[in-house]
């Protein structure tokens, strides 16, 4: 009896597409929503500053962008990987809440480990035939 499966290349398509998704949303919409999203950064105890809300707005949209693609896939997810992990260390630290605010950091703080889980994953399987780094790979760019 066959074991089912999925077409690998595929898969990592649809994964990457899915893992991607809240980078590039969250990329496009802080620009709309500037104000907010700088309360956001104090709200963390950080300085209320575009200068850290400019990174990791670039963060987000050119890495999900190019986890998206399957373009420069490693760097793309090494790089929103080092974005996520202080973010969830200071975004989601349950332990300094109580109540209903400590299970909804305990929710982020987990989601957001799971997802850094999918980005070291990519970094090991790569893109996937179904990917600019495949296409570039095939056309003999070297990069």
């Amino acid at each position: 009896m066959m074991t089912p499966h999925i077409n690998p290349d595929v898969a990592t398509l649809i994964g990457r597409g899915l893992l991607s998704a809240l980078f590039v949303q969250s990329g496009l919409t802080k620009p709309l929503h500037w104000q907010e999203a700088l309360d956001e950064i104090k709200s963390f105890g950080l300085p209320r500053s575009p200068l850290l809300l400019v990174p990791a707005l670039g963060v987000q949209l050119l890495g999900g962008l190019g986890v998206a693609l399957g373009l420069c896939t490693f760097w793309c997810s090494l790089a929103l990987l080092m974005f996520m992990l202080p973010t969830t260390l200071i975004a989601h630290g349950f332990w300094r809440y109580r109540g209903e605010a400590r299970a909804h950091h305990v929710t982020g703080f987990f989601q957001n480990l799971t997802m850094s889980g999918g980005l070291v994953i990519l970094m090991a399987v790569g893109a996937g035939g179904l990917s600019l780094d495949a296409m570039l790979l095939s056309a003999g760019v070297q990069r």
